[in-house]
């Protein structure tokens, strides 16, 4: 899309948190980028800002119900000192605000009034605290098809607590194996083709190491080795020949 004044426009489909439906459309002139933009609905977003790169610069506006994006070089050219944002946004509970500060990176030394953050939930109900307790530690083995691996289990109550607020508590299970079980890569990118294993795991709700070790075995490493690399006969390192 890089032809003298070319246009067009695309239907955009996907999953972001929320299903991101939306549209985009662009206008090319003399093999530049002069104009693209973008909308989307049920973006589950909120602010307005403006950032700048090495391409262009984008403006956007996020309500919460749709989003719009209005990109152009021509914006970047009277700024040419890397990345930087100017932004006001608002998600997880915090107001989150950017004053012209670089985009990709962070430094202690620039001030909290150019770059921060405030939390209506600290602020009314108290930041929150995270204490555990162990209520049971043994060592395991998980049974796999091709053979069964020594693992640590220790089984923990979690409390998150504020001081004007009530506690949330969760009992979990934390699987260590220190020789892992070995899975296939997703092969989605460079890093991730080759055989893979897990190490470890932390459940969510969970009452009992048994429980923990069926959710590492069934629901975590079998359906993993399913779905990336087959059913087989596992071990650390596979022939080329059953790849």
């Amino acid at each position: 899309m890089t032809k003298v004044g070319s246009t067009g426009y695309r239907l955009l489909w996907g999953h972001h948190g929320f299903e991101k439906r939306g549209y985009r459309c662009w206008w090319y002139l003399r093999g530049r980028n002069f104009f693209q933009f973008s909308g989307y609905v049920l973006s589950g977003s909120l602010g307005i800002g403006f950032d700048a790169d090495d391409e262009d610069g984008t403006a956007h506006l996020s309500t919460g119900l749709f989003s719009v994006y209005i990109s152009s070089d021509c914006w970047r050219r009277d700024y040419r000192k890397g990345s930087r944002d100017l932004s006001l946004r608002f998600h997880n509970a915090s107001l989150w605000w950017n004053l012209w500060t670089d985009r990709d990176g962070w430094s202690s030394k620039t001030p909290k009034w150019r770059n921060g953050s405030f939390n209506f939930l600290d602020f009314a109900l108290g930041r929150s605290k995270c204490t555990h307790t162990l209520v049971e530690e043994r060592n395991v083995l998980i049974p796999m098809p091709e053979r069964a691996y020594e693992a640590t289990a220790k089984l923990e109550d979690w409390v998150w607590r504020r001081p004007r607020w009530f506690a949330k508590r969760l009992r979990r299970v934390t699987i260590d194996v220190p020789k892992g079980i070995p899975k296939a890569g997703k092969g989605e990118n460079s890093w991730d083709c080759g055989d893979d294993a897990t190490f470890s795991l932390t459940t969510g709700e969970c009452n009992s190491i048994p429980e923990g070790v069926a959710i590492l075995l069934v629901t975590i490493t079998l359906q993993d080795r399913v779905k990336y690399g087959g059913w087989d006969d596992w071990t650390w390192k596979r022939e080329a020949a059953d790849v």
